[in-house]
């Protein structure tokens, strides 16, 4: 399989995913980590998964962004084991 074949389907899965619901953030996410992967063999991956995702008219539900938008939240306060 040549290199253009295997970017292909690369490209292909992760658009495909990112417009799956609730896979738009972990999408992004595993692309923009391919291409900080040593030796840049995945440089490109995240223009190209863009440019599809907007060929195909996609726009994430609100559901998948609103992680982003909601104020940051306090973690909840450490509970204490039982039996120590």
């Amino acid at each position: 399989m040549k290199w253009t074949e295997t970017m292909e389907r690369i490209a292909a899965h992760y658009t495909a995913m990112a417009m799956q619901p609730g896979c738009w953030q972990y999408a992004q996410a595993r692309v923009a980590e391919l291409e900080q992967e040593r030796g840049g063999h995945w440089l490109g991956l995240r223009a190209e998964v863009g440019r599809r995702i907007k060929a195909a008219g996609f726009r994430p539900a609100a559901s998948d962004l609103a992680p982003f938008e909601r104020a940051a939240e306090p973690l909840p306060q450490r509970r204490r084991m039982h039996g120590g």
